[in-house]
């Protein structure tokens, strides 16, 4: 006897609206520099010479959803870009370069100057563009790249800070607050990036239990390449999406399906009440064509077996 399990719940429309006076987009790890990152059609180097990229086929996808990602923010109207580290790739020292479209800094930095602007063109509503330190092997240790891009955003009428290595937030609307920390490192996890998540919201309450840390509603991360969030009764986790396909370098090659990435942003809406929402735009991964590799039979031999 078959037995039929589908239950089918017809819905009714219901239309609700809403006040949001802070609408936030996120967005991490660009890795502009890198031939698997993000990267923009034209760019100046370091000498002030205009280029035009020719994109790789992935590149084109990413610019693609960068740009789908800025319309969603200009629909939304948000009012604040902030983008905690790794904007450039960097010239990667471990493996000389490899990977790399221009180790030259100075030029990494125009190029992701060049996305930011553009991004903000696209959507007239940001007041400001904020930016924190990213990770120094994509980069630099003697200095911030990150607040290098900010202080050239400045310069070319695009209003940006920068705010060091991490930040404590306060929203306040209607005699409400709410607390945020962000910051670009994260956790790591043998397996379950959620456990990574959890255990740094535990021992941020236990901290602020200890008077250590003040008080914080959510804590913001990037670095890992994928989107992941957690929330617990007073306290929320969010891991930022990135910019940048499959590299295929050793250590990720061991772990191949662990380092497929998330590609997308992230909005953050509160309403008036300054209750939370987190609406993520995680778009297509991008597998290179040429990975795929086919092999074609000519036609099918029949093995004969002998009876004895």
């Amino acid at each position: 006897m078959m037995h039929n399990n589908t239950v089918v719940v017809n819905g009714e429309s219901l239309e609700i609206k809403k006040n949001y006076p802070f609408r936030i987009g996120l967005t991490s790890d660009l890795q502009t520099g890198c031939q698997y990152g993000l990267a923009p059609k034209t760019y100046t180097d370091k000498d002030g010479v205009l280029h035009t990229v020719d994109l790789n086929n992935g590149q084109k996808q990413l610019l693609k959803d960068w740009n789908k990602f800025a319309d969603e923010c200009n629909e939304n109207k948000i009012n604040y870009l902030w983008i905690p580290g790794d904007l450039i790739g960097g010239q990667n020292p471990i493996e000389r370069g490899k990977y790399m479209m221009d180790i030259d800094l100075t030029t990494q930095v125009n190029m992701a100057v060049q996305l930011i602007e553009d991004f903000v063109k696209k959507v007239p509503s940001i007041k400001e563009v904020w930016i924190w330190r990213g990770t120094p092997y994509h980069g630099s240790r003697d200095m911030s790249i990150e607040e290098s891009v900010s202080d050239k955003l400045n310069n070319r009428g695009v209003k940006s800070k920068y705010h060091s290595e991490y930040s404590f937030i306060t929203l306040e609307y209607n005699n409400r607050q709410k607390h945020i920390f962000i910051t670009h490192p994260a956790a790591d996890a043998s397996l379950y990036p959620e456990a990574a998540i959890g255990r740094n919201l535990r021992l941020y309450q236990e901290k602020m239990a200890q008077g250590k840390l003040p008080p914080i509603h959510m804590e913001i991360r990037a670095h890992k390449h994928e989107f992941t969030e957690v929330h617990k009764a007073s306290i929320r986790g969010l891991q930022l999406p990135c910019w940048q396909f499959f590299v295929p370098y050793d250590q990720a090659m061991k772990n191949f399906a662990h380092y497929q990435p998330d590609i997308g942003g992230v909005i953050l809406m509160f309403d008036d009440k300054l209750r939370t929402q987190t609406w993520h735009f995680v778009y297509e991964n991008y597998i290179e064509p040429e990975r795929f590799l086919k092999i074609n039979g000519t036609g099918v031999t029949k093995a004969r077996l002998s009876k004895k």
